[in-house]
């Protein structure tokens, strides 16, 4: 009966211990089931919850030199520093006076400046008045600009006849010939804007023609009318026409002007003998993306000195003609707190300069490309 009792205890105890064992199996069996499925079905929540969150900055260098060293402070960007016109000026170091200065030379400029003069006291002054020029007398007004103040009364200056024109006229035009100065006079009477295009010899209008057709200079375009003109006779006779009050002054020689007239023989003395050429030749420059804006007038010996540079230096401009009368004077006063001529705008630096060497030395400096000492390698 012994016997019998204990083998029976032995089955009860391995039973329960296969029992045990097939538990833990099944438990172990469930772990390794029921734990993947509940990671799966987490992941589409946790994915909806990222895809709302707010999107995660790429990590940099430097964010793992700070996470690294806690006292790593980053280093801060500079901020561009902008120059203002002034300080842009003062930057360039310019010997010349850039304070304007009216009626005023400097003694190193006295025989260009008297050279520059030669054309106009040859062409007869030819220039100096718009179309129409006129005098009054009205009460003064410090708003307005005036030729001449008296107490409580100023001479005011101003034109009959000048149409004006919407848009700047466009002049392909060489400083240095006769017939280009002949156009330019009627331009200035009429006080016209136009966008002057150097053509010097060697220049850009030159390089790129070599492969085309040359245009003839003068060359005349009116984006207003659509008209354009290559002979001399037929834009004095299109401008006045168009502008002015359709006679052609006798100081651009009427309507019958040749080679050989008076305004013509005079103008090629000016220009070629009396200045030497000046102005016709290029010279290596970096020409501004934006156009620079030129008050002038074409009379001026102080305002051809300017328009000689810019020739050189092939750099295209819009020139605003000031003759006496013209009511771009009171524009510039309006601008400016004054009239003085030449007076320079350059819109790539937010420049203003009105003093004509200044304004040369401006060009040179800025624009101007200095030729190599160092010929050869």
């Amino acid at each position: 009966m012994k016997r019998r009792s204990n083998t029976s205890m032995a089955r009860r105890q391995v039973a329960s211990c296969l029992s045990v064992l097939a538990f833990s199996s099944a438990v172990i069996v469930l772990e390794l089931l029921v734990l993947p499925c509940r990671t799966t079905l987490a992941r589409p929540q946790q994915t909806v919850l990222v895809a709302f969150a707010a999107p995660k900055r790429k990590t940099t260098f430097l964010d793992t030199i700070a996470n690294a060293n806690p006292f790593f402070v980053p280093p801060q960007k500079p901020e561009v520093e902008r120059l203002t016109s002034k300080d842009f000026l003062d930057s360039l170091n310019l010997k010349s006076n850039t304070e304007p200065k009216p009626f005023s030379a400097e003694p190193s400029q006295l025989p260009s400046l008297i050279s520059a003069a030669l054309p106009t006291l040859l062409r007869g002054g030819s220039g100096v008045f718009a179309e129409g020029h006129r005098l009054s007398i009205v009460a003064k007004n410090t708003s307005q600009y005036s030729v001449l103040t008296v107490g409580n009364f100023q001479v005011l200056e101003s034109s009959s006849s000048i149409r004006g024109a919407q848009q700047p006229l466009i002049l392909y035009d060489v400083e240095n010939r006769a017939d280009c100065r002949l156009i330019r006079e009627a331009l200035c009477m009429l006080s016209l804007p136009v966008s002057i295009v150097p053509c010097p010899k060697g220049g850009t209008q030159e390089r790129d023609q070599q492969n085309h057709a040359p245009r003839p200079v003068p060359y005349l375009s009116d984006p207003n009318t659509g008209i354009t003109l290559s002979k001399r006779n037929d834009m004095l006779r299109y401008l006045f026409t168009t502008y002015g009050t359709g006679q052609i002054p006798w100081t651009l020689g009427g309507q019958q002007n040749n080679d050989r007239s008076i305004p013509m023989w005079t103008a090629r003395v000016g220009v070629v003998w009396g200045r030497g050429g000046a102005g016709g030749t290029a010279r290596p420059s970096a020409p501004p993306s934006q156009p620079l804006t030129l008050w002038t007038y074409e009379s001026s010996p102080f305002c051809t000195l300017v328009r000689e540079t810019l020739g050189e230096l092939d750099i295209p401009y819009i020139s605003v003609s000031c003759p006496r009368g013209s009511p771009n004077r009171q524009r510039l006063f309006e601008l400016t707190g004054r009239f003085q001529a030449p007076c320079l705008q350059d819109p790539n630096n937010g420049v203003t300069l009105f003093e004509s060497k200044a304004i040369c030395e401006y060009l040179e400096t800025v624009y101007g490309i200095r030729p190599s000492p160092v010929k050869y390698l």
